[in-house]
């Protein structure tokens, strides 16, 4: 790395306004919800194609933010999260039970039933009231938003425009006084209901205090800004997700798009007037080819950073790529894999016991792959995991018995299975990947003979 000389430096300095002095300096400051991969503040779209898992994904990446639990190696800054889920029923919920059991532990996820239109003038407004009214809001199901304008009767939001034209009306003046009157009810200065939920759940079990003396009861029990002591802040940050695009706007086009983010910035605008910082996750569609997203290249271009989730072939397996990214150098691929996990205690209509999938880290089943000479997750994948995971070596018939066992396996004819396992085998020990030791039994070249 090149050290920057002092006359550079100077250089710069002198610049003022027209050098990258500053610029550099904040980024400095620069927070991540998710260290290199989501910016606090930002906006992010995630494209995949369908039955990618990107649901299964966006959750894991969730659940791992409202704990604070890093995210497959990498450091997050624990936020309240809210998730608008304007596709599916129960599962979503299912999908989050079975990410936490995994884990081990939970955070504070808001799950949204609901679709609202967020490419006009009524977005805003309904994401406003979702913040405002938080988990009390009544669920509206999947039906059109309506009367959204009566969400925003309670709230803390100012933009710097709407402070600057409040600070330029007069009181005195009938004609200024229904506007200013409205303005004043948004300049509150109330934490939206959603902190004090996330605060009612976390906070007694979790040692976020905030002083007695500073809960506003007669205020509709909000708290007032700026008496939240709390250790980390975590409740000056919201993560919100929204899972789909195509669900919750009218096309693909670029107006559309263009609408749809403006809405997204107006809200973190108001956010930030409001003491509080609202990063965003949109979940959207690929092409069925899985080679290009849907719609309008105002997606990638408006937003802060852009990710791909590549599914080879129909395993279990995904890839978590960066397609762009503002705030820093793109980081390298995160390899997911996804485990079914069972719902211990839950059961559905007929008896069986609820399962699910998790995400898990998926390093290892790709370099397996690699080594098999394919990114797909193939017969011969499946042969040198089975081998490798083995604590000693293997017989050629005990090694076809444990693939012909397994449950990717079950319900195929049994020779065709047999026949699978001998071209897998083949092609390991031509390419070196699978050996035989003097007794005839079969390692894998990474396990000493």
């Amino acid at each position: 790395m090149n050290d920057i000389n002092s006359t550079l430096r100077a250089q710069w300095q002198a610049l003022k306004e027209c050098g990258p002095m500053a610029a550099l300096e904040r980024a400095g400051t620069t927070r991540w919800t998710i260290d290199g991969v989501i910016a606090d503040g930002s906006i992010n779209w995630l494209v995949a194609a369908p039955e990618s898992f990107k649901t299964f994904v966006a959750l894991d990446m969730a659940t791992c933010i409202a704990s604070g639990r890093d995210w497959h190696g990498k450091a997050t800054d624990q936020s309240i999260v809210v998730y608008l889920a304007a596709e599916g029923g129960n599962d979503i919920h299912v999908r989050r039970a079975a990410a936490d059991i995994a884990a081990g532990e939970t955070g504070f996820v808001m799950l949204k039933q609901s679709r609202p239109r967020l490419d006009d003038e009524t977005g805003l407004y309904w994401l406003l009231g979702l913040l405002n009214r938080g988990p009390n809001q009544e669920a509206d199901g999947f039906k059109e938003t309506e009367n959204v304008f009566e969400l925003i009767d309670e709230g803390g939001f100012l933009s710097p425009q709407e402070k600057e034209e409040y600070d330029s009306l007069d009181w005195t003046n009938p004609k200024h006084k229904q506007r200013l009157e409205i303005l004043n009810n948004l300049n509150q200065g109330r934490v939206p209901a959603i902190i004090n939920a996330a605060y009612d759940g976390l906070g007694e079990n979790q040692n976020y205090l905030i002083s007695d003396q500073w809960r506003n009861t007669e205020n509709d029990g909000y708290l007032r800004l700026g008496n939240i002591v709390t250790p980390n802040d975590v409740f000056s940050r919201v993560f919100l997700v929204i899972d789909t695009y195509s669900q919750t706007s009218s096309n693909d086009d670029k107006t559309t798009v263009s609408r749809y983010i403006k809405t997204l910035r107006d809200l973190q605008e108001k956010a930030t007037a409001a003491g509080f910082t609202i990063t965003v996750l949109v979940i959207d569609h690929m092409t069925k080819s899985g080679d290009s997203y849907m719609g309008s290249l105002a997606k990638e271009g408006d937003s802060d950073a852009m990710f791909e989730i590549d599914r080879p072939g129909n395993g279990y397996s995904v890839t978590f790529k960066c397609k762009k990214m503002k705030m820093a150098a793109p980081f390298e691929p995160v390899h997911l894999d996804l485990e079914p996990i069972e719902i211990e205690g839950f059961q559905d209509a007929l008896g069986r016991p609820l399962t699910s999938l998790y995400v898990t880290d998926g390093a290892k089943s790709h370099q397996v792959r690699k080594i098999a000479g394919s990114d797909k997750d193939t017969a011969a994948a499946l042969v040198y995991r089975l081998a490798q995971d083995s604590p000693q070596p293997l017989s050629d018939t005990v090694l076809r018995d444990n693939y012909t066992a397994h449950a990717s396996n079950q319900g195929k004819q049994r020779e065709s299975v047999h026949r699978q396992y001998r071209r897998a085998i083949d092609k390991l020990t031509q390419n070196g990947a699978i050996q035989a030791d003097k007794h005839g039994l079969l390692f894998t070249t990474a396990r000493p003979s």
